[in-house]
């Protein structure tokens, strides 16, 4: 009946543990472009690593939000570990 890979079946009975609603509590990075620098919001960044697309590393910068990112041109990869351990990885380039 077209259901692709999985067949799914549903009886309207819903177990008692059931989970009703699933809210992320996970933050999100967002990178904003200052001009000369890179400014981590949506998290405490522990360390900020900014890697060139052949996987060099160009900058890094630990217990700041913060890295400078002057001189730089092309796209590069930003590896932020915040202060609780989760990493997240932004691309963006800079002409």
């Amino acid at each position: 009946s077209k259901q692709g890979l999985g067949y799914y079946s549903y009886n309207g009975i819903k177990p008692a543990d059931a989970i009703e609603d699933v809210i992320s509590e996970t933050p999100e990075a967002v990178l904003l472009y200052t001009g000369t620098e890179i400014q981590v919001e949506g998290v405490q960044a522990a360390n900020i690593a900014v890697y060139s697309i052949t996987g060099a590393l160009v900058r890094n910068e630990s217990n700041s939000n913060i890295v400078n990112v002057e001189g730089l041109h092309g796209v590069y990869i930003a590896v932020v570990v915040d202060m609780e351990g989760n990493t997240f990885t932004k691309k963006f380039m800079l002409k």
